[in-house]
């Protein structure tokens, strides 16, 4: 299992990618929260509220869900990190690899 993260500048941008992915089979699930991020981009400090997804999925799907992050995304560069869980349970990882398989 692998979790891919991703941030967008309004809820309905997020909500809307985790359900097409949802209904595409390209992730089990995905979950979404309102956060205030402070980067620098193009020499400025910027502050934005945004909403932060975690898309739970196989590593079998992560070039797809990456594709479509960056086909679907309002952002010049969106970001997109992916990270490894150290533990799920056996009961979570077998209801992913059944959804998204």
């Amino acid at each position: 299992m692998i979790i891919i993260q991703s941030t967008f500048g309004n809820e309905d941008e997020a909500k809307n990618l985790i359900e097409s992915l949802v209904a595409d089979n390209h992730i089990a699930c995905g979950t979404y929260h309102a956060i205030n991020s402070i980067y620098k981009w193009q020499d400025a400090i910027q502050q934005d509220s945004e909403f932060e997804v975690s898309l739970y999925t196989n590593h079998s799907k992560q070039q797809s869900v990456i594709k479509y992050i960056k086909s679907n995304h309002s952002y010049d560069l969106p970001k997109i990190t992916v990270i490894k869980p150290t533990f799920t349970t056996k009961e979570y990882e077998d209801w992913l690899k059944a959804t998204v398989d």
